[in-house]
């Protein structure tokens, strides 16, 4: 879901700017969404705890990128592990592990996939 919804007007004729080997990716996530107190505080550790929840994730990007002409996606999560941004120590590698596993999977080599992480200091 992008941030505002006059943008999704945009994303097609952002996805035509590729040629000569440009590509153009969707990020999804950011900064602030594991901000202490904030309603989403937890969602990249519960999006990633099951398979049924990180199969739903998977799928989003997928759509997003068909109907919109993206070559990948880059899945931006900040501070996973950390207890103090919403993370949960006992799981998050191991399910974050899985998530890039069903990921890579379900692209099928049709998209590229990255992972952008960053540790709290």
């Amino acid at each position: 879901m992008p941030i505002n919804d006059a943008d999704l007007a945009n994303y097609k004729e952002f996805t035509s700017l590729k040629k000569n080997g440009l590509q153009t990716w969707v990020a999804v996530r950011g900064l602030s969404f594991n901000d202490r107190g904030t309603a989403t505080e937890h969602a990249p550790s519960d999006m990633v705890s099951t398979s049924a929840n990180r199969a739903t994730f998977i799928q989003s990007p997928v759509r997003f990128i068909n109907a919109n002409g993206f070559k990948g996606a880059d899945i931006d999560w900040e501070y996973p592990n950390e207890a103090k941004r919403g993370g949960r120590p006992d799981q998050d590698a191991d399910n974050l592990v899985l998530l890039m596993k069903e990921t890579y999977a379900a692209f099928g080599g049709r998209y590229v996939g990255i992972l952008a992480l960053e540790p709290d200091y």
